[in-house]
Formats: structure tokens, C-alpha cells, sequence
């Protein structure tokens, strides 16, 4: 959009007179797209949740989920409960930064695949993260497990607008992913975030949603017995995909 302003027209100066119009190719800049936003705003919440509140230095390790959190943050911000009928949750593919670009056609944004929890849509697993390179595309894959566990828990227990309402999906995947920031070690890799998330719905929900959890992270190839190797690095994890007994 494009706005002129003039000088008032009847000669007072209280009085100014405004013309709107939309331009044929409007610049989509990037501070007018909510998942960008939302996006930036959760860098925020994540340095200063791992390690605690008086250390906002914990995510500069290799194999750290920064920018996966924060796209996880865009995509549950930007649910609306009409994504949910007839178990849409499952079933979707979300873009990052699709508005910036204005990809209508595709959807991607500026990710390698759309989010979804249809592996023939997104099928990035923990075995890919040694293959990917720079924070963004590694934090794709943590956000691919942690989107699929909010989606599961959606599916399970419904969307509410209400962020007071404890008993929606929704909301449970937000107070388990910040709880989980909260107690995972600094400089955090994949499987201590995982495992910091299980002990969140230990603490929160006595174990209420741990299947789900496991499902979720072991068809991304964080299962029981993944091997993390050092958080240091980002190319020695063993992908596993078996749930625990």
C-alpha cells in the first residue's frame, strides 16, 4: 500500500487529507509478515529460556534448535482453528515467510520443505541434519520433530484461541516446548531437547503425553536409541526410529 499525504485543504491546521491506494506489486517487506515476526520475537525466548535467566549465551553450539524453535513459534502463533476440521492438523503443509515472498503457488517460503507431518511432504529426519548447513537449515529438522508433536496433541485434544484453556492441544505443546527450554542443559543438542520436553510432561502432566512425544520425535529419527554424539557437532548423531518398549 501506498499513502500521500497532503496539506489541509480547508487552510486550518488541524485538518489533513489522506489518499490510499494498492500498488500492482506491493513490497511484501518481511516486518508485515506474522510468521517472520513471530519468528525473531522467539530468538528471544529461546537465549533467554535455555540456561537460564541470567545466561542468554546457550545456543551457539552446532547441533542447537535456535532457529527451529523459532519457526515452531511462527507456525503455532499462526494456527487458526479452522486449520483443524477433519483432522486438518495432520495433514497440512505450513511455509515459512510465505507472504514475503508472496509464493502462492507452492508454499515453501524460505525453508527446503513446507512443515507437515505427511513424511511425503517434509521427510527430513535426524539423519539429514549432518547434510545441512547453516543454523536455518539445521533448525528445520528440530522444528520438523517438535511441529509434529504439537500437531499430534492438536489432533488429540482440540485447538483453543484461550490461552488460559490448560486443556488444549495447543497449549500443552506450548507449555511442554518453553518448559522444555527451561530445563535442558546449555548448549543443548537435539536429544537433550527431546529429553528435556519428556521430563516437562513429567513434571507438568505426569508422563500423560509421552507416547505422543516419543512418536513424534522417533519418526524423525530421534528415537530411543539415536545417539547424540557432541552437541559441538553437528555430523556424528546415529538417526534411530524405534519407540520405547
Amino acid at each position: 500500500n501506498n499513502a500521500n499525504f497532503s496539506t489541509p485543504v480547508d487552510g486550518s491546521s488541524g485538518r489533513m487529507q489522506m489518499y490510499l491506494w494498492t500498488a500492482p506489486t506491493p513490497d511484501r517487506d518481511g516486518s508485515l509478515d506474522n510468521g517472520i515476526i513471530a519468528h525473531e520475537y522467539g530468538h528471544g525466548i529461546s537465549n533467554r529460556l535455555t540456561g537460564g535467566p541470567g545466561n542468554s549465551s546457550c545456543l551457539g553450539n552446532a547441533e542447537q534448535g535456535g532457529e527451529g524453535w523459532s519457526d515452531w513459534l511462527a507456525l503455532i502463533m499462526t494456527t487458526e482453528a479452522s486449520d483443524t476440521i477433519g483432522g486438518g492438523m495432520l495433514t497440512q503443509a505450513r511455509g515459512i515467510g510465505t507472504y514475503a515472498l508472496n509464493q502462492a503457488t507452492n508454499g515453501v517460503g524460505i525453508r527446503r520443505y513446507r512443515y507437515s507431518v505427511d513424511m511425503s511432504i517434509n521427510p527430513q529426519t535426524y539423519a539429514d541434519l549432518a547434510t545441512s548447513s547453516g543454523a536455518h537449515q539445521k533448525g528445520e529438522i528440530w522444528c520438523d520433530a517438535i511441529w509434529d508433536m504439537t500437531c499430534f496433541l492438536i489432533n488429540d485434544y482440540g485447538y483453543s484461541s484461550d490461552p488460559t484453556n490448560a486443556s488444549a492441544g495447543n497449549n500443552i505443546a506450548m507449555r511442554l516446548v518453553l518448559e522444555g527450554m527451561k530445563l535442558q542443559p546449555c548448549s543443548p543438542g537435539y536429544l537433550d531437547g527431546r529429553d528435556a520436553i519428556l521430563a516437562a510432561d513429567a513434571n507438568l502432566y505426569g508422563n500423560a503425553h509421552r507416547c505422543r512425544i516419543w512418536e513424534a520425535f522417533a519418526r524423525r529419527g530421534m528415537g530411543v536409541n539415536a545417539v547424540q554424539g557432541s552437541s559441538n557437532s553437528s555430523t556424528d548423531q546415529t538417526a534411530n526410529f524405534n519407540m520405547p518398549a
